[in-house]
């Protein structure tokens, strides 16, 4: 196992967004973090991690099994140190894409099904803890990364405030669907003739683009927490290689999927993970009742990959230690576009030709959220 040291530091005064904005601008052009918890009285909520200055990312191809895949790793990884910090400093955060379904059910991918995941390990790991108000950096020894990122948080330049609060009534400039609305009727009409019998609902998936223009994911973000506070927050940075777009992922969710922490002796931790994730997909919410059946239907409904729709965002380190959140009120940036996908649920009384304004209204507190984005570039235009 990599030596790994750690550094605590006071962390009052400063929250998990300041951190995060202050030590991702000391290396702007390597992936980074930010997974972030507004629960402190409670076990899955009492911290916020960090991660920056990254050394390695890995890319799991679409249709592999990757919830197997991550298991069998972490089992080659040996004993885990006793410090959560120093745990997530030999682990892995990143996303499993809504292809986990498909594995799990044994359903062809889309023919644009994407990565199985996209993880970001060996990262200088910041570990706030809103209780005690510490903040404990942890990273390999060679290197000194925790003394560091103690010295780089200490001398970075506080994050500007934001310009006002966001409007919760604005639309992005440039705002369309992947579908048109007479498309997405007829997906629901279709969808309405294949109820009955076991399937009592089918749930659609619908995305909503709009270009970035300029504007910097991480202010769709601020505007986020504003707009949509939720217990757990996250916000992932992928910088483009060779191998892979540059990708940001920012989202909310209200509860946690996959937890895992050290347990007593006889029971295997690992294993429970692993089948309490495969049995966390498809969600119910998001494909349809009952689930394994209405997922079949949604394959055969809909035209091209929902990705991360679906998905979960997390972190899975030695101990083993793991929580990932679903990703379903997220916001996608890749390819100068912004991309929130909303569930159009179909049942027997549901009205297609009602269905784009029920989606945008579902929607609006996240497309508020990118047109916040787009305005701060605007006005950073325009100031020179």
């Amino acid at each position: 196992m990599s030596e790994i040291t750690s550094r605590t530091i006071d962390a009052a005064g400063l929250g998990p967004l300041e951190i995060y904005a202050r030590l991702r601008a000391q290396a702007p052009d390597r992936p980074s973090f930010l997974l972030e918890s507004l629960l402190p009285d409670e076990p899955e909520g009492r911290y916020s991690i960090v991660g920056y200055r990254v050394r390695a990312e890995e890319m799991l191809p679409p249709g592999a099994d990757a919830l197997t895949g991550q298991v069998d790793d972490l089992r080659q990884r040996g004993d885990a140190p006793a410090s959560l910090a120093e745990a997530l400093a030999l682990g892995a955060v990143g996303y499993f894409g809504y292809g986990l379904a498909h594995v799990r059910l044994g359903i062809k991918p889309w023919e644009d099904e994407g990565p199985a995941g996209r993880f970001v390990r060996r990262a200088v790991v910041g570990l706030l803890d809103h209780r005690d108000r510490t903040l404990t950096f942890a990273a390999p020894a060679q290197g000194k990364g925790a003394e560091r990122a103690a010295w780089e948080l200490e001398h970075a330049s506080a994050l500007p405030p934001p310009p006002g609060l966001p409007d919760p009534a604005a639309l992005p400039c440039g705002l369309a669907g992947r579908m048109d609305d007479a498309k997405l009727g007829a997906k629901i009409a279709r969808a309405k003739a294949m109820l009955g019998g076991p399937i009592e609902e089918i749930v659609l998936a619908h995305t909503l683009c709009a270009p970035q223009a300029g504007a910097d994911p991480l202010d769709a973000y601020r505007a986020l927490r504003a707009l949509c506070p939720a217990p757990h927050m996250y916000y992932l940075d992928f910088c483009a290689s060779p191998m892979a777009p540059g990708l940001q992922v920012l989202g909310a969710a209200h509860g946690l999927l996959g937890t895992v922490r050290p347990s007593e002796r006889g029971v295997d931790p690992l294993v429970q993970w692993h089948q309490s994730m495969r049995a966390a997909f498809p969600a119910e919410r998001l494909v349809g009742r009952p689930p394994q059946q209405a997922a079949q239907l949604v394959r055969k409904l809909e035209d091209t990959s929902r990705e991360l729709f679906g998905g979960a965002v997390g972190y899975l380190a030695p101990g083993p230690r793991a929580a990932f959140a679903l990703c379903e009120r997220a916001i996608v940036c890749c390819f100068g576009a912004f991309e929130h996908t909303v569930a159009v649920p179909v049942g027997p009384g549901t009205d297609p030709g009602a269905a784009p304004a029920a989606c945008l209204a579902q929607a609006r507190p996240v497309l508020a959220a990118i047109r916040a984005a787009q305005d701060g570039a605007a006005g950073r235009r325009a100031n020179g």
